[in-house]
Parts: C-alpha cells; structure tokens; sequence
C-alpha cells in the first residue's frame, strides 16, 4: 500500500510541477525564479504547520509536512528538467559522480569542475539539514532551506530581467 501511495504522491508532484512550470514560457530566469517563488511559498506552508504542532508533531502534522515537500520537490524536478542545466542533474544523485571519469577522459574540465561542486553542495546540504532537524527541530531546516530558497530567489529575480541567450529555451526557437 505505501508503494502505491508513493507513486502516487510522485505522479501527481510531477504532474503538478509540469503545469505550473508550462505557464511560464520559454524564459529560463523567468522559470526559474517563479518555481523558485511557489517553493518558497509551500515551505513557508510547512514551516506554518510545524509551528503550529508545538512540542512534537502529530502523524497527521508530520504526513501534512511530507505531502507538501514532495509537492515542492517535484516543482523542483520539473524545473531542474526544464531548465537542463548540463552535467547537473538533482534527481539522480549517482548520475553526476559517475561522469566525472568520462569527462576527464575527454578533458571536459568545465564538466568535471561542475559535478564535484555538486555532489558536495548536496552532501553539505545533507549534514547541515539532519544537524538542524535533530538538535533544533523540523521548523529549523525549514527556515534553513526557505533561506537558501530566498537567497536563490533573488539571485533569480535579478536575471530575470533581461533576456541572454541562455535565458531562451533552444527548443522554443
């Protein structure tokens, strides 16, 4: 039963990411900076309702918290997939060291540059959030990641403005 559920909740993210991610057009930074805005939102959801559980976390409270993650996670996913940053995949962790050695192999050192930055990026990320959840709570690495969105929204917000070519989605010419 909780195989069915799961693909379930992974249909329906992915379904969801996709539409809301198709109405933004064919600007990159304009994609990336609105998925950027309706995670941040939906973790603000979250951390709402973990302030709201007190001392401890109900089941009810907790599932609440997962269903609208794996919401948020997958408009992350459709839009990492949208925007197809090369030789940066965030859904298949094992996909980026695995092309180290072929990428030194053809001394692509721009590629082989990118993948350990981040694997290392996620790892860090890994150990700071189970650090925040275990000694300060599920409401800390919720701040913790809605910073790192804020951050990155902004960072978005701004390229959003213009229009550089790798802003212009190449399937879209």
């Amino acid at each position: 039963m909780g195989s069915l559920i799961a693909i379930a909740r992974f249909l329906v993210r992915a379904s969801v990411g996709g539409i809301v991610l198709s109405r933004f057009g064919a600007h990159r930074g304009t994609l990336l900076r609105n998925a950027l805005i309706v995670q941040l939102m939906l973790f603000l959801a979250e951390f709402v309702v973990s302030l709201t559980a007190g001392g401890s976390l109900s089941i009810v409270r907790q599932l609440v918290i997962v269903a609208i993650g794996a919401l948020t996670l997958g408009i992350q996913n459709a839009g990492a997939c949208h925007l197809a940053v090369p030789d940066i995949t965030t859904t298949v962790l094992t996909m980026t060291p695995t092309g180290i050695g072929p990428d030194l192999r053809k001394t692509d050192l721009a590629a082989a540059g990118r993948r350990p930055i981040t694997v290392l990026s996620m790892l860090l990320g890994a150990v700071v959030g189970a650090f925040l959840v275990l000694r300060l709570g599920v409401s800390a690495g919720i701040v913790a990641v809605s910073l790192a969105l804020a951050v990155v929204l902004i960072g978005a917000a701004i390229v959003a403005r213009g229009i550089p070519d790798w802003a212009v989605d190449a399937k879209s010419n």
